[in-house]
């Protein structure tokens, strides 16, 4: 059994620099084509935030529903992961264990039985595509703000998963893979 990994110190480093140009890359020309409604947008976003008459509570939550959004959409990017696995392994749901390192309050989804390396690369895929892709050129085609900032950050959320879709490809689609159980990446069953 062959390891195909990298540290995770790595993955966040490649996510840090990488960042600046997910950033400049859906940003800017959603800011380009939509820049006047988003300023429309933001004032209702903020106007049906504002639910208390206390300023401070109202602030509290504009200030704190973009994380409680992110967060929904970690668990949903982690149960998608765990969907594909459940459909492409023999064992479905009793071969997926979805958790969180308590070290670091992450969340994750494992499979414990080999899987196909093509199907792997769909498993590790999906949740941009549902979380990241569809609602940026949803945001590109409406104007919407709040499907632009989901798209954004589940495709920054995603840089681990597009690192575990190289070493897939890098490794072979038509090989054996066992999800590994505590780095990014995985071990090739002969």
């Amino acid at each position: 059994m062959k390891e195909v990994f990298i540290s995770a110190k790595k993955v966040n480093l490649i996510g840090f620099v990488l960042i600046l140009p997910i950033t400049l890359s859906m940003i800017i020309p959603f800011w380009a084509k939509w820049g006047s409604h988003t300023r429309v947008s933001l004032k209702m976003i903020k106007a049906l935030l504002s639910i208390f008459d206390n300023k401070l509570l109202d602030t509290l939550i504009i200030f704190f529903a973009p994380t409680v959004l992110i967060f929904i959409g970690i668990v949903i990017h982690e149960l998608i992961h765990g969907f594909f696995m459940a459909i492409f392994s023999k064992n479905g749901i009793k071969s997926v264990k979805i958790g969180m390192i308590k070290k670091s309050f992450a969340l994750y989804a494992h499979c414990n039985e080999p899987l196909l390396a093509k199907n792997m690369l769909i498993v590790s895929l999906a949740p941009f595509v549902f979380l990241g892709l569809i609602p940026t050129v949803y945001a590109f085609i409406s104007g919407s703000l709040i499907a632009c900032f989901i798209g954004f950050s589940m495709t920054i959320g995603a840089v681990g998963d597009f690192i575990y879709a190289y070493l897939i490809l890098r490794t072979g689609l038509g090989k054996m893979i066992l999800d590994h159980d505590s780095e990014v990446g995985f071990k090739i069953i002969y």
